[in-house]
């Protein structure tokens, strides 16, 4: 492996406060500490034509000078952080044979950033027989959301299209602090009230258990064929998403576990509406409370409750993250009782709503977790994060084990298959 430098100046420069989505991101990755580095991105992307190693420098060179987040540090100034985006530096490029590029974006992956100091982003060229055959490309959750990698990742995979960033950091700050972006933060202020004024104060109540091992939050991989094959039949049924359909399934377990009949469940909002935000590498996501009424009484009513509070949270998926504290508090303080927001869910899955390709009738095996990952840090008792799997809807789990032990995690993931499963075949 070897290693090349892509310098660029004379590009657009700025400062300014972070974008809301970057602030709801950047309080994630402080509060994870030295465990950050595991919140990074990461994609490798074949070339639809090869390059020699010169014109793959200046394919990069071409992009950071056109995608100003790529050239971007945080600084935190007088208890304030702020994007900086500079018009000059450079990056290392690492060059990798083809046989060592799975270890190389590994170790891209596990970089640990200095968000002052550095531009998070590191580049790798991946060649064969001297040509550049694909792209490796890692950086800080900051830098972008998942959606953004998505479609950055088509961008490195073909070099010769125009590039076209779309809404910039810079930009999308200055419309956060416009009168419009005002009047949005205002009606998803609205929305929080009403979802915590709704939501019972938690669902584990009583004294904690001992964590795990001394590991407080594990992650678990949970691939299911028998939710694979329950979604679409449900989803066709009842006229709506999967994505719908597994949420509300999580909701009605964790509900039904509590003993109660409004679970609040929150999501992850892509907010990327706006027009020129769809395409931008960027961090725009943030989290969405939903108070979910789960006392319906048929699956058709539920799916219904559930696909109207998701359209909800997704119209008021953008706010200022100091909005949110600020309603918390004020409503905590209204009800006289702290407020648990601990439960999301993120269903990043792509092509949700193809046809059946599992009957949920066939003798499928039962999903197992295997729990794959610990930290004593984090600030969720759940969350759930869905993704394509070719073995089955894969389902990637993290519980603090404070709240809920080992077994009764397993239990609930077995429950909310087998519910899923019964109503398919119901």
């Amino acid at each position: 492996m070897s290693a090349v430098a892509v310098s660029v100046s004379g590009c657009r420069a700025g400062t300014a406060r972070l974008t809301w989505g970057q602030a709801s991101i950047l309080r994630i990755l402080t509060m994870l500490g030295p465990g950050a580095s595991a919140e990074n991105l990461s994609v490798r992307c074949d070339l639809k034509a090869r390059l020699d190693v010169p014109s793959a420098r200046a394919f990069i060179g071409r992009l950071l000078g056109t995608y100003d987040v790529l050239r971007t540090r945080y600084e935190e100034r007088g208890g304030e952080w702020y994007q900086v985006v500079d018009p000059s530096g450079s990056v290392e490029v690492r060059v990798v044979d083809q046989a060592d590029a799975d270890e190389a974006l590994q170790a891209m992956g596990a970089t640990d950033f200095a968000l002052a100091d550095e531009w998070p982003v590191r580049f790798a060229l991946v060649v064969a027989d001297d040509e550049v055959t694909a792209i490796a490309f890692a950086c800080s959750h900051i830098v972008s959301d998942a959606y953004g990698l998505e479609t950055f990742a088509a961008v490195l995979g073909d070099p010769g299209a125009d590039l076209d960033p779309g809404v910039q950091p810079l930009d999308q700050a200055a419309y956060e602090s416009s009168p419009r972006g005002l009047a949005v933060d205002a009606r998803a202020r609205e929305y929080w009230h009403r979802q915590l004024t709704a939501m019972p104060p938690t669902l584990f109540p009583g004294p904690p258990h001992p964590a795990q091992d001394g590991d407080r939050f594990w992650y678990a991989a949970f691939t299911s064929q028998r939710v694979t094959a329950a979604l679409p039949v449900l989803a066709s049924r009842h006229r709506t998403t999967s994505a719908v359909v597994l949420y509300a399934a999580f909701g009605a377990v964790l509900a039904e576990r509590a003993g109660t009949d409004r679970c609040p469940l929150g999501v992850v909002a892509r907010n990327r509406n706006r027009p020129g935000t769809r395409g931008a590498l960027g961090s725009f996501a943030q989290l969405v409370p939903i108070t979910l009424d789960v006392a319906a009484g048929s699956w058709d009513e539920l799916f219904q409750a559930a696909a109207k509070a998701n359209l909800q949270s997704m119209r008021h998926g953008a706010y200022d993250p100091r909005t949110r504290f600020a309603v918390t508090r004020e409503v905590e303080l209204a009800r006289g009782t702290p407020l648990d927001l601990t439960l999301w869910f993120n269903d990043t899955r792509g092509a949700r709503e193809a046809a059946p390709v599992l009957d949920p009738a066939a003798p499928l095996p039962a999903g197992e977790a295997a729990w794959v990952r610990r930290t004593p840090h984090g600030d969720s008792t759940v969350f759930v994060y869905a993704y394509d799997d070719p073995a089955g809807t894969g389902l990637w789990t993290m519980f603090d084990t404070t709240r809920i032990p080992l077994a009764d995690a397993e239990a609930l993931l077995g429950a909310v298959e087998e519910k899923l499963v019964r109503a398919a075949l119901a």
